[in-house]
């Protein structure tokens, strides 16, 4: 992705599981968008790190609660997740409030405390926890593809359009997001988000936020805590078949 910065740059990627967060670096040109694209089904983009070793875990006390120290690449943000099995887990107020089934992330120890309600959380389960803060990260930009991925358990967004123009977000299954699977915000315009699909969100699936003259088409959004798409300070967009 660094590399892409010449318009009709072409980055394909094979399928396999990439725990990272892709900021694109440059714009492409009209007729010639820079463009990432999945060569086959099943590459999917991470926003979560594995925390499933059972020796990195350590026993608070005679407690149920397990901590582990934990530093993410990104910094924490406000919608922090940990996923025990693929299910999202419920956040502590502070760690004196932490109850089975719950998590705390004390953000000045760095250290992360599940309480699974009995012996190491991480055996027999998967642990994933908060890193990345989105998928894909556009800002600033235009005239780019983004085409095929599968993108899970971003803190923020699967895809984040941020003042940005000409972009087309298409076949993108996002899943699981701390915030919007889908956001395009701060001043966008002209974008083209189509046979997309967004689901378990924290928020909003799609969300269209100060953007104007774009189109959201031929997608599915279920399965979201809050409106499956909303528009918020946004005119002049297109809205069908969804």
């Amino acid at each position: 992705a660094k590399k892409a910065v010449n318009a009709g740059d072409q980055v394909m990627v094979r399928p396999g599981t990439y725990r990272e967060q892709v900021t694109v670096a440059a714009s492409g040109t009209t007729g010639s968008p820079i463009s990432f694209t999945a060569s086959a089904p099943g590459v999917v983009v991470l926003g979560t790190r594995d925390l499933s070793v059972v020796s990195g875990w350590t026993q608070v006390g005679a407690t149920a609660v397990w901590s582990q120290a934990y530093a993410p690449p990104s910094a924490p943000s406000l919608q922090l997740q940990v996923f025990r099995d693929g299910v999202r887990l419920p956040e502590a107020a502070s760690l004196a409030a932490l109850t089975a089934g719950q998590f705390f992330y004390d953000t000045v120890a760095k250290v992360l405390y599940v309480d699974a309600g009995g012996p190491n959380p991480a055996v027999g389960h998967t642990i994933a926890a908060f890193a990345q803060a989105y998928g894909f990260d556009l800002v600033g930009r235009s005239n780019v593809v983004v085409n095929g991925f599968t993108v899970a358990q971003q803190n923020i967004a699967g895809v984040r359009l941020s003042g940005s123009s000409a972009i087309t977000v298409q076949n993108v299954t996002a899943t699981q997001s701390g915030g919007n699977g889908i956001l395009a915000e701060a001043a966008s315009s002209n974008v083209t988000v189509t046979g997309s699909t967004v689901s378990g969100s924290a928020s909003i699936g799609i969300k269209l936020l100060a953007t104007t003259g774009s189109l959201i088409s031929a997608d599915i959004s279920h399965d979201n805590l809050s409106h499956g798409i909303s528009l918020q300070g946004s005119s002049n967009n297109v809205v069908k078949g969804n």
